[in-house]
């Protein structure tokens, strides 16, 4: 009931908020000299905080971005704002409705051609089936991710996708398959010396071999 509420508030809010924040200036002077919609959707992720570490405060900013992009016709920055959005809610468990937002964001994103937002979209349409117990339709979603940011974003965001197409096989009772992207997505980590992405690809190469009944291995892991 509780996340039904939350969700009923967010989405009143994309409604209702009439004054937006611009953009800072800093992160304008770079969006106006940005040629293509994935540049623009680059800077605007490299500008959101984090998904995990959104707190209300956070939300109400995006939430004011929004209507702040809408008011000024900027449809791109919009849908890449309402994606930012919709992953807060994935990761605070409102499954339903990233995945009614997420799908509407993932066909304009197709429409435009834009790469960019169909990778980051289909990665979140694939974690919100795969967290919600659909895991076979979130690895079709997340395979999908993954080809793409193999061509367009090889590092960190590659590792992300790797990472959590891992756990969809976790989730599908695919250890065997999971095992295989997980250690992908540390070696990635390992590579990039990015010790808090380490940490989460070491845990779902854990779960992945914990789930085959290699208990001691999976801990070895864990532990590391």
């Amino acid at each position: 009931m509780m996340k039904k509420i939350i969700s009923c508030l967010l989405i009143f809010c994309f409604v209702i908020v009439a004054h937006g924040q611009p953009v800072p200036d800093s992160i304008k002077a770079k969006y106006q000299s940005a040629k293509t919609d994935e540049e623009k959707g680059r800077l605007l992720f490299s500008y959101f905080p984090r998904p995990t570490s959104a707190d209300s405060s956070t939300i109400t900013q995006n939430i004011q971005l929004l209507s702040w992009f809408k008011e000024h016709n900027d449809i791109v920055s919009a849908d890449y704002t309402e994606l930012n959005l919709s992953l807060i809610l994935l990761f605070r468990g409102n499954y339903d409705v990233v995945l009614k937002q997420g799908l509407a964001l993932l066909s304009r994103f197709q429409k435009r051609k834009d790469d960019y937002g169909v990778m980051q979209a289909n990665r979140m349409i694939g974690d919100a089936y795969s967290f919600s117990r659909n895991p076979q339709t979130g690895i079709e979603y997340l395979r999908k991710s993954v080809a793409m940011a193999e061509v367009i974003d090889p590092r960190i965001f590659l590792s992300n996708a790797y990472n959590d197409l891992g756990l969809a096989y976790w989730h599908a009772n695919m250890p065997d398959s999971g095992i295989i992207y997980a250690q992908k997505a540390l070696n990635l980590d390992m590579e990039n010396r990015n010790e808090e992405r380490i940490a989460v690809s070491l845990s779902t190469v854990a779960e992945n071999y914990m789930a085959l009944g290699e208990n001691d291995l999976g801990i070895s892991f864990l532990r590391k």
